[in-house]
């Protein structure tokens, strides 16, 4: 018996930065009717900002540790009172098959 192949029903489209924004902002205006506790809808929304900024896959981010995140604060240059955060994320891989990266010998 062959397996054929599901086809989607639909078209896929990528999440925009507005998208993030709306998922966010709905999840704390209306935390009085999702049922969950503060710190998962907090978790939650920090695993959703970090796949937007990477676009990595949630295998990816399970083995993501401390050490791959750096977050720090920077001045405004044009208003030295205000501070703006910034972070620096490390991927060793990304939406690769494990074991298929090689070096080329020279």
């Amino acid at each position: 018996m062959k397996l054929s192949r599901r086809r989607w029903q639909f078209d896929k489209i990528e999440l925009v930065g507005a998208d993030v924004i709306i998922l966010v902002d709905t999840w704390y205006a209306r935390s009085d009717v999702l049922s969950c506790t503060p710190y998962s809808r907090q978790t939650w929304h920090f695993l959703l900002l970090i796949q937007a900024i990477t676009g990595c896959r949630t295998g990816c981010l399970r083995e993501m540790k401390y050490k791959d995140f750096q977050i720090f604060l920077l001045r405004d240059p044009k208003d030295r009172a205000r501070f703006h955060v910034g972070a620096e994320i490390t991927l060793d891989r990304n939406k690769q098959k494990q074991g298929s990266l090689y070096v080329k010998e020279k």
